[in-house]
């Protein structure tokens, strides 16, 4: 029993110990260096693509026949397909000049793609598609869908963000996309249009270009950057305001500690490019764990 007690009472010493050390570094302050680097001001989101698409059916039944590949290019007035009956042998020609595809997820007349700013915030939520791919002699009946070309000239992406997130972003302002989970490889958008409720705000962003694998998806993860800052960077924990105006603490070469303060160019919620510091000056990233007097 007195074993027990005293590995009881041990783990307790080792514990208390334990809070000792680490209240005692928790209130020294921390110093990092001001580095150049680059801050993104992003949020991760997954957008809504609306495509400028036009979806034809079928006038008969029959076995169709493609014509192109997925993703190829028509003109106007190329065969697109055919369908093959006992009656009757009926091609479909291109009325536009496009991609086609001949893929569908029932989504490609939900909007209208010249005046999307008519919709509200719920019309963007909780679309549910359905998809399906042709392929040359497959069995189709009248009025199914054959064939889908997709003007590729421009696209919009729709981004359903909380009305505090979607603060950072202004009408005609551009933007850049990046593929979430993958390499950087910045896409220049802008936005077009903001839509909000009281809780929700549609951003639709415009991309004057279209890439391939755009075609079929509906729905694309993206890091949505408002802004690309570069020069020194500190953590924004580093910043405090006082009577002076805001700043941080830096220690000089003599090993003081003295207030210096900042021009903040821009950054994201964990950090700040700024001005009027030096390369490497040692700042002190915590500095409420000093008596250093503080202004509103």
């Amino acid at each position: 029993m007195k074993l027990v007690k005293m590995k009881w009472l041990l783990l307790i010493l080792v514990m208390i110990l334990i809070g000792i050390i680490f209240s005692y570094y928790s209130q020294r302050p921390n110093f990092q260096p001001a580095l150049y680097g680059e801050v993104i001001d992003s949020i991760e989101s997954e957008a809504l693509i609306i495509r400028d698409e036009k979806v034809i059916y079928a006038d008969n039944d029959g076995v169709i026949t493609l014509s192109y590949k997925e993703g190829e290019r028509a003109s106007y007035g190329q065969k697109v397909i055919k369908i093959n009956n006992q009656n009757n042998n009926e091609a479909y020609y291109a009325k536009q000049s496009g991609l086609i595809s001949y893929g569908f997820d029932g989504l490609e007349g939900e909007f209208e793609f010249d005046n999307l700013s008519q919709y509200s915030v719920d019309k963007f939520t909780d679309l549910q598609s359905d998809y399906d791919h042709l392929v040359s002699g497959r069995e189709i009946n009248s009025g199914d869908p054959i064939y889908r070309i997709v003007n590729n000239s421009k696209v919009f992406f729709a981004f359903i963000l909380e009305n505090s997130e979607a603060d950072n972003y202004r009408i005609r302002e551009q933007v850049f996309l990046n593929e979430s989970n993958s390499k950087r490889n910045l896409i220049k958008g802008r936005v077009n249009n903001k839509i909000s409720n009281s809780d929700k705000t549609v951003i639709l962003i415009e991309v004057n270009k279209f890439k391939d694998d755009w075609l079929n998806r509906r729905y694309i993860n993206f890091e949505l950057i408002s802004n690309i800052y570069r020069g020194l960077v500190i953590p924004r924990s580093a910043v405090f305001n006082t009577a002076q105006g805001r700043g941080v603490l830096v220690e000089n070469n003599r090993g003081i500690i003295e207030f210096r303060n900042l021009e903040i160019i821009g950054g994201n919620s964990k950090e700040l490019v700024v001005e009027r510091l030096n390369l490497g000056d040692r700042i002190i990233i915590n500095p409420e764990v000093l008596n250093y007097g503080r202004g509103g």
